[in-house]
């Protein structure tokens, strides 16, 4: 994989991020799921670079105009699929240091993700109790468990006792 990379050319480069789906696939390592992340990213890039260029010399061009706008935000939306699972395990980390402060701004973020909405919710509620503020606390708890189908799972108990515990 690295070295078709080392290619910077889209047609090997999709070769390597097919052999690190694979590698992520068979291994569970998350370093392959990263990297693959990372060309994206850089063929994206790569092609906002060739656009740019290309409106230098026809600035007047509405279709080359159009089409950077669209891989920007193509771009952004899909840094921000690839960011936000990371910013859960910053909060968790910045909630361990009690720099509750940040940890909100990183729970807050990670909330968006469905996937992690639930622990995120349970960890700003823990963040809000340390910092006394019980009535964030509890109706972010609150919606935590409305928000978490599952009642007697690890999850779904522990916002209960959480939001028991801010009450």
């Amino acid at each position: 994989a690295e070295t078709l990379l080392q290619t910077e050319q889209d047609k090997y480069e999709n070769e390597a991020i097919a052999l690190l789906e694979k590698a992520y696939k068979d291994t569970d390592q998350y370093r392959f799921k990263m990297r693959v992340g990372d060309v994206k990213m850089k063929q994206m890039n790569r092609q906002l670079r060739d656009l740019r260029a290309a409106i230098k010399k026809s600035p007047d061009d509405a279709g080359l105009i159009q089409q950077q706008a669209d891989v920007t935000e193509k771009k952004l939306q899909f840094e921000l699929a690839e960011y936000i699972p990371l910013r859960y395990q910053l909060g968790a980390r910045l909630l361990q240091a009690k720099e509750y402060d940040e940890a909100i701004a990183a729970f807050q973020d990670a909330k968006t993700d469905p996937k992690h909405k639930a622990m995120s919710l349970a960890a700003l509620g823990l963040c809000y109790v340390a910092k006394e503020w019980y009535d964030e606390a509890i109706e972010t708890l609150r919606d935590g468990v409305e928000s978490h189908p599952l009642a007697d799972d690890r999850i779904g108990m522990d916002l209960r006792y959480k939001l028991m515990d801010a009450l």
